[in-house]
C-alpha cells in the first residue's frame, strides 16, 4: 500500500505539474503550417487546464475511498512523517482518509515548492539567462519577486504557522495531543520551523553527483547541465579556501557532501547513545 501511495502520489504531482506548465506555454503558442496552428486558444487552454484540475481533484478524492474501503483490509497504517513525529491516521474512518490524501499530497507541493525557492535562491545572481531557472522562477510565482531576507525565512516561517494550524486541527480530530501550555506549542512550531531545512540535504547530494559525473564524463551542451554546474559552484564556493584540489581530481564536491550530509546526521539523531539535541530529542522536550 505504502509502494500505491507513493505512485498515486507521482501521478498527482505530474498532473499539477502539467496544469502549471499550461500556464506557462502561451495559449497560441504553436508551430506555423501545422495542424495545431488551426485549433483556437480556448482548446489548448481552457480545456486543458480544466481537465488537469479535475482530474487531479478525481484522483485526491479516488483514492481517499480506495483507501478507506482497502486499508482497514490490508492492515495498512498510514502515516505523516516530519522527522520529528510522524502522524497515524485510522483507515476506517473516510474524513481521515479524505485528510491524509489532501496532505500528504500537499506535503509533495510543499517538498517541490521549497526545491524551487532553494534554487532561486542559489542562482539569483544569474538571472534568467538559463532557461531553467527562468522555469524556476515561474513555478515560484510572485515568492519569486519577495525580498531576497523574505525568502530565506519564508519556508521555516510557513512550517511555523503550518504546524501552528495543522496541530490544533489534528488534535480536534483527536489524531495528535496538544501540549500542555501554549509556550510548547510555539516550542513544537520552532522545532518543525528548523527541520524543514533538511530538505536540502537530498537536493544538495543529488546537484553533487551530477556536478562530479558531468565534470569527468561529457554529457553534453545541455542547459540542465549548465544549471546544474552552476548551482554547485555556488554551493562549492563556502569551501574553496580549502586545499581540496588533487592535480586534476578536485576533492571539493565529495568533501562538501560529506559536511551536509553529517550535520544531517546530526540533526536528526543527534549526540551520543541518548541521541541529545538532536531535533527530536527538542521535539519531545515541548511535547509535556
Amino acid at each position: 500500500m505504502d509502494l500505491i501511495h507513493f505512485i498515486l502520489n507521482a501521478a498527482a504531482m505530474l498532473l499539477w505539474l502539467s496544469w502549471r506548465s499550461h500556464r506557462f506555454v502561451p495559449a497560441n503558442d504553436f508551430r506555423g503550417g501545422t495542424l495545431l496552428s488551426t485549433l483556437k486558444k480556448t482548446e489548448r487552454g481552457q480545456f486543458n487546464r480544466k481537465t488537469l484540475v479535475t482530474s487531479l481533484v478525481t484522483l485526491l478524492g479516488l483514492r481517499a475511498i480506495f483507501y478507506w474501503h482497502i486499508g482497514t483490509g490490508v492492515n495498512w497504517a498510514p502515516r505523516m512523517d516530519f522527522v520529528v513525529i510522524s502522524i497515524p491516521y485510522r483507515c476506517d474512518f473516510f474524513d481521515r482518509m479524505l485528510l491524509f490524501s489532501v496532505l500528504s499530497f500537499g506535503c509533495w507541493l510543499g517538498i517541490f515548492a521549497f526545491a524551487m525557492l532553494f534554487l532561486q535562491l542559489l542562482n539569483h545572481r544569474t538571472g534568467e539567462t538559463n532557461p531553467w531557472q527562468a522555469i524556476v522562477k515561474k513555478h515560484l510565482g510572485i515568492v519569486s519577486d519577495l525580498p531576497i531576507g523574505v525568502r530565506i525565512f519564508l519556508p521555516a516561517l510557513t512550517a511555523f504557522v503550518l504546524w501552528l494550524v495543522l496541530s490544533y486541527y489534528l488534535s480536534y480530530l483527536l489524531i495528535l495531543e496538544l501540549p500542555g501550555s501554549w509556550q510548547h506549542w510555539v516550542g513544537q512550531a520552532l522545532v518543525l520551523a528548523v527541520t524543514v531545512h533538511l530538505l536540502c540535504t537530498p537536493l544538495i547530494l543529488a546537484v553533487m553527483l551530477l556536478h562530479m559525473v558531468n565534470s569527468y564524463v561529457y554529457l553534453g551542451n545541455y542547459a540542465f547541465l549548465a544549471y546544474i554546474n552552476t548551482t554547485a559552484q555556488t554551493l562549492l564556493k563556502l569551501i574553496r579556501w580549502l586545499p581540496l584540489r588533487l592535480g586534476k581530481i578536485d576533492l571539493a564536491p565529495l568533501v562538501f557532501s560529506a559536511i551536509v550530509l553529517g550535520l544531517d546526521i546530526i540533526l536528526r539523531r543527534g549526540l551520543g547513545e541518548e541521541h541529545r539535541y538532536s531535533l527530536l530529542w527538542f521535539f519531545q522536550h515541548f511535547m509535556i
